[in-house]
């Protein structure tokens, strides 16, 4: 892995003025930090940080001596498509190269099968951020997803029930402003909880079924939901 430490300052050492900056690369991240404070001190400075081959700040120090360190949290992003596509066939998908309609396949693209519903190719096209994205989702632990969407799904029952009622009371007086702006706000927090619910069943079912089933599940059969999760 190489690492790149970008240091920003100013030419003149006068604040506000145009920025210049400085590249070094480093095969060590210890001694890119290190870089990062030998250098990081005088009136022109600005701040350095630190990146990684796939452009992610993984250290930033700026002039006032404050420290943003992403070490933790770039490594657990960190995945390759390999690895990625061994996290999805464990979870009974096959994954295949996109193929391009001849003899071959696109370099970069797959196509999903579902192994536990004979093979059925759920999607095509993928790209390999995407296949990773997947993956990160089905590594998630299924019981704080539970936890949520129960609880989104309280929150959406109370929602429906509020945006009925501002509806009727509308109804009742459709010229009167508050009553208007009243039912607007209810129908907003419902639609952004009917949407939330609906991306968690996405993830929680390891995108056995897609946003618009999910989506026409909250609206629609939300027992059902409840069943699922149970």
């Amino acid at each position: 892995m190489t690492y790149t430490t970008i240091r920003y300052f100013f030419p003149h050492g006068i604040e506000g003025e145009a920025m210049d900056c400085t590249f070094k690369e480093w095969k060590d991240l210890d001694k890119a930090i290190a870089y990062c404070h030998r250098y990081s001190k005088g009136r022109r400075f600005a701040s350095v940080e630190v990146e990684d081959e796939k452009g992610n700040v993984i250290y930033e120090l700026n002039a006032d001596g404050e420290v943003a360190d992403n070490r933790e949290q770039t490594e657990k992003e960190e995945m390759t498509v390999k690895e990625a596509i061994k996290i999805l066939e464990d979870n009974n998908y096959m994954i295949t190269g996109q193929f391009d309609g001849w003899f071959g396949t696109i370099e970069g693209e797959y196509e999903i099968y579902d192994a536990a519903n004979d093979y059925e190719c759920i999607r095509s096209r993928v790209e390999e951020k995407e296949i990773i994205e997947m993956a990160k989702e089905l590594n998630v632990d299924k019981t704080e997803v539970r936890a949520e969407l129960k609880q989104k799904l309280s929150e959406l029952k109370t929602a429906t029930k509020e945006v009925e009622d501002a509806e009727l009371e509308y109804d009742k007086d459709c010229m009167n402003e508050g009553k208007e702006k009243a039912f607007d706000a209810a129908y907003k927090k419902y639609w952004n909880l009917l949407k939330g619910c609906a991306d968690l069943l996405v993830i929680f079912t390891g995108r056995k079924i897609d946003f618009k089933t999910a989506f026409d599940m909250m609206n629609l059969k939300v027992n059902e939901v409840e069943k699922i999760i149970a």
